[in-house]
């Protein structure tokens, strides 16, 4: 079992191997969440993300690409997985909430991805309750705190972090979408949506 506490665009988060259930329970201890509260899924490519769902034909992956820049998870209906997703990551819920940041645009991520084979699970790193954490110093702690875990540090090319939390868009199986929370640039977002599939 081995937990990531790692950078993104948005604040920082703290993940495991999807694969790995003990791991993702003891996230689940450490950030005092119930155990059954679904996780986003970090993939390093757009590539990965399509290994993984089954997206329609008419996808319009630019913009698709476009968006993921855009401090986004999207939620993928269940329906649209090819490839198979542990349950206890989308726990009863009709989605699974996929980021994407590549390694191109977040140097930090390609460490991340050096150390898991495969998507992690993201979710922001603070207890329940609280604000995420958004500070490297509080980072380092949080992660010196927990057994059998990886510290990724930012690097100088990694986009500056916002400090709010992804815009979360949910789609249904044929492709409209529903803004469950906002974020910075949920506008663009939305236009971005309707245009999507």
């Amino acid at each position: 079992m081995n937990i990531y506490i790692y950078p993104t665009d948005t604040v920082w988060g703290i993940g495991a191997s999807i694969y790995d259930f003990q791991a993702h329970l003891r996230i689940g201890e450490i950030k005092k969440t119930p155990a059954d509260k679904p996780v986003s899924i970090l993939m390093p490519t757009l590539k990965d993300v399509q290994e993984y769902f089954n997206l329609p034909e008419t996808t319009n992956f630019v913009l698709l690409k476009e968006m993921f820049k855009l401090e986004v998870t999207l939620g993928f209906p269940l329906q649209w997985m090819q490839k198979e997703i542990p349950s206890y990551i989308f726990s009863g819920s009709s989605w699974v909430g996929v980021r994407c940041l590549e390694p191109a645009s977040m140097p930090s991520i390609k460490c991340l991805m050096k150390e898991v084979s495969g998507p992690i699970t993201s979710t922001s790193l603070n207890y329940s309750g609280e604000a995420p954490i958004t500070s490297e110093v509080l980072a380092r702690e949080f992660a010196k705190k927990i057994e059998n875990c990886t510290f990724i540090p930012p690097l100088p090319n990694d986009p500056p972090m916002s400090g709010q939390s992804s815009c979360l868009l949910c789609f249904d199986d044929q492709g409209a979408s529903k803004l469950i929370r906002s974020g910075r640039f949920v506008k663009r977002l939305q236009d971005c949506a309707k245009r999507l599939f």
